[in-house]
């Protein structure tokens, strides 16, 4: 499809799509980064809840050699509910190649 304007129609379209989108299973956090980097961007912004700490600290040196590789940088924005949780395996990924880190509850969204 290649990139669209944002406009209202493409928005609403957007927003519809989101909307009908039943989330199911978990998020294999490896596989989508290594797909992302496989593109070569300057940088990625991993969105996801990370509920389930999945990723082993062999996938993050995998991830950090092809994030260096390809000189990709990794930010993560980690969606919740309830007060942050400490020592995640987003937080230690993003600090290995300069990204940044933030989580949001969304208990507190408006």
């Amino acid at each position: 499809m290649g990139l669209v304007l944002a406009e209202e129609g493409t928005i609403a379209r957007a927003k519809e799509f989101v909307r009908r989108t039943v989330a199911i299973g978990g998020t294999e956090h490896g596989v989508a980064l290594r797909m992302a980097l496989r593109l070569a961007p300057d940088v990625i912004f991993f969105l996801t809840d990370a509920k389930i700490q999945t990723m082993s600290e062999r996938e993050m040196d995998d991830i950090t050699r092809r994030a260096e590789n390809v000189g990709t940088t990794i930010h993560a924005i980690q969606f919740g509910t309830g007060p942050p949780p400490t020592g995640t395996f987003l937080e230690r990924l993003v600090r290995r190649n300069g990204g940044g880190y933030r989580y949001v509850d969304v208990t507190t969204l408006p």
